[in-house]
Parts: C-alpha cells; structure tokens; sequence
C-alpha cells in the first residue's frame, strides 16, 4: 500500500490530507529553511563554541541539506567570539558550501553591514524593533526616524551586493497599524527583498500566528519568513501554521537551541512537514540523527531522550505492550526510525518480559531453544535490580550463556 499517508517510511493519519482538510491550506511553492543555530542557536544560555567548533556545525548543516545558514549576530559579536570583528562568519562564508552564508545586524549599527560584505556573506537579516513603546528606550528614534534607518540600511546593503530581509522584532506584539505601516514601505522599497516576522517572545498562538501572515500576505507580495520562539512550547506548531498560511522560508535551530525554550526545531519541522503535509524541505533526513548527536557534543547542550526525532530512546522498547508490538508488528511506530538515521532497540532494565527477551534475542540475532525464555528472564530481572540500570549487551549475552543457551547463530 502507498499513498500521501502511508509510504515505505511512515504511516501518519489519513485525514491529514482529506480534501476539507488540504482545501483550507495555502502552501508557497516551495518551503525553505533558514538554520540559524549558529545565530540564535549558540545564544543559548551555557553554549559556548569556537570558531574551529562553528565551522565544523556549518559543515555539518551543509551535509544536512541546509539551504541557508545564519551566521553571527555582528552589533554583539565580542561577547560570543572575543577578539574577533566578525567571529566565524569569514570562515564559513568562503567554505564554499552549497548553503548561501547569511548574518544578522542591526538597522542602528551600518559598520557591519559593510563587516558582511568584507567577509563574503551572502546576504543580511536587517534588525529592527516594532512595538513603539520600545523605539526611545532602544534606539532614541521616533517611528519615522526608525523607518529611515532601515530604509538607509537596506540600500547600504544592496550596494555592498548583498541580499536583504528585513527581520521585524516583536511583530507579534507590534501594533497593527504600525506593522502595516512599515510593510507598506518595505513592499515598495526596491532595496528589500525578504521580510520575517518574529515572535521574540514566542508569545503568539498558532492560530493568531496564521492570522498574522495571512494579514502580511494581503499587503506583501515579497517572500515572508517567520522566526518562532517556543517559550509556551509552541514554535513549531506557530511555524506549520505559518507555512500553510503562505510564509516561505522558516528559521529554526538543531536540536531546538536558541535564547530562554529555543526556536523551531529544524529536525522536527522538516520530518512533521515532509510525512504530515507531504512538503519537502530538501533536508537530508537520514543523516538528521547524526548531526543532532555531533551537535550535543559540540555544544554540550544535551536534549531530552525522548526529544521528537533525535531523543536517544525514541524508538527503544521495554515494556510488555511496547516489545509485543516490536515483535509482531511489521510498523510498531509511527514513522521509521532509518527516515532521520536511527534504530530499533531494546532496554532492559527492572521490568522486562518474555516479548523483551524475545525481543532483545532477536535484536542481537541469538536463537535459544524455547525452554530457556523464562530462565532467561528470571536472571535478567535479578542482575538488572543488582545494578540497577539498563543492562548492556555483553551482559545479557552472559545471562543467556549462563542458561546453557550459547548459540548466536545469526537469524
């Protein structure tokens, strides 16, 4: 059987592409991803990374088929990369990658749009603040001395050729009269090609962040992306909704790193897109599990096990429901666990069964004569609560030795 909802990788619900449920989503042509975990990423509280460590990370999202990059935050770049005027972002951007390298300024500091251009970035997200309570606190402008700035720096920045997207902070707590005001420029502005709207805070819901865009779209006809923060735990749930209100690019990090609960997930945005919604983000998904891992390794920044995609026990069984389904089911989960480059796998630890043992045999390719089952299982509850873990695989095989079961004949 193959269909939208059921492929050789994954079995996600059939009503997510019945007709009156396709019918209400409005998809761009294409949806593109701008990882900006070596922007937003590394600001993570207790993330610390060189500039060794960073160009590795862009290789590796390289690998993964990222389609842009998002390097540094130039107005504070001493307090990430001390020393440096523009931190990894020269590195990276003369890498020659197949990612176009972009960074991040602000409209209030034109010196380093000029530090972008020296160093070969491709293009410039162009900060700016919009809820007007904040402009004379932040920058001592008014809101028309604020769109001059901007106006100033995208042509600064289109004649250093660069590319431009003019990133709104706080669009989703900005008044809407002076949102609409600032589109309306931008649209016809000649200077700016892109512009995102970012929920700083994460305070948006995902139903008034599809009314957002679709509020945009009525008066920008430019590519729209949308950055997501996640402090109520709804940044992907904002970015899909996002996304099938007509945005064309979403920003997201590895592992979901970024400022306070992260941004977007850029493993679990490109799965859910790619088997929920049948979109293709161009990502290398078998080779998502791998990068996750050299990331938390690079970074120290550890997710959870049972984190969505990358969580190391994801797709390990141990319970009597959760084995029994491993063995007899052909799919006993939801999607494969080889889509994002992971495995099947068998714990146990204070509480196996006879599927867990049959499971966990078959996992090694062990065949042990059926009367041996249930010795098996009675020495490895006993070890296990003597060590009080998950026992490893040489200890089990020990367990089934010590049975008088020393086949391991491949099955």
């Amino acid at each position: 059987m193959n269909s939208s909802w059921i492929t050789d990788k994954w079995w996600v619900s059939h009503y997510n592409f019945a007709e009156e449920v396709r019918k209400t989503l409005q998809f761009p042509k294409h949806v593109l991803i701008n990882e900006t975990t070596l922007r937003d990423g590394v600001g993570q509280a207790g993330v610390s990374v060189n500039i060794e460590q960073a160009l590795r990370m862009a290789e590796l999202l390289d690998e993964l088929g990222a389609t842009q990059i998002e390097v540094a935050y130039l107005p504070h770049i001493e307090s990430y990369f001390p020393g440096t005027k523009a931190g990894p972002l020269e590195a990276i951007a003369k890498k020659n990658l197949k990612a176009e390298v972009w960074t991040c300024v602000d409209c209030a500091r034109s010196e380093a749009i000029q530090i972008a251009a020296e160093c070969g970035a491709k293009g410039v997200y162009i900060e700016t603040q919009m809820m007007k309570e904040k402009l004379k606190p932040y920058y001592g402008w008014t809101e028309d001395e604020l769109i001059e700035r901007v106006i100033a720096s995208t042509d600064l920045a289109k004649q250093r050729g660069l590319k431009t997207s003019v990133f709104l902070v706080e669009s989703t707590r900005a008044s809407q009269e002076f949102l609409e005001r600032v589109l309306h420029i931008l649209e016809r502005d000649p200077h700016t090609d892109r512009v995102t709207l970012a929920d700083t805070f994460g305070g948006a819901s995902p139903h008034g962040m599809g009314l957002l865009v679709q509020t945009v779209k009525k008066v920008l006809t430019k590519p729209l992306e949308v950055h997501c923060h996640n402090d109520f735990g709804l940044a992907l749930s904002n970015a899909i909704s996002s996304v099938t209100a007509g945005a064309e690019i979403v920003h997201s990090s590895m592992n979901g790193m970024g400022e306070r609960c992260g941004n977007v997930s850029t493993e679990e945005f490109s799965v859910v897109l790619l088997a929920c919604y049948g979109v293709d983000t161009g990502i290398n998904y078998g080779k998502i599990y791998r990068v996750s891992k050299e990331f938390q390794k690079i970074t120290e920044f550890r997710v959870s096990p049972n984190k969505p995609i990358v969580g190391s026990r994801i797709f390990v069984y141990e319970s009597f429901l959760a084995t029994r389904a491993y063995l007899r089911l052909e799919r006993p989960t939801v999607y494969e666990p080889s889509l994002v480059g992971q495995r099947h796998s068998i714990y146990l630890t204070s509480k196996p069964n006879e599927y867990s043992i049959r499971a966990k045999l078959k996992e090694l390719g062990m065949t042990v004569e059926e009367g041996s089952i249930q010795e098996i299982l009675k020495g490895t509850l006993q070890k296990s609560k003597r060590k009080g873990r998950s026992l490893t695989d040489k200890e089990f095989k020990d367990i089934v030795r010590s049975c008088g079961s020393s086949q391991s004949k491949k099955i």
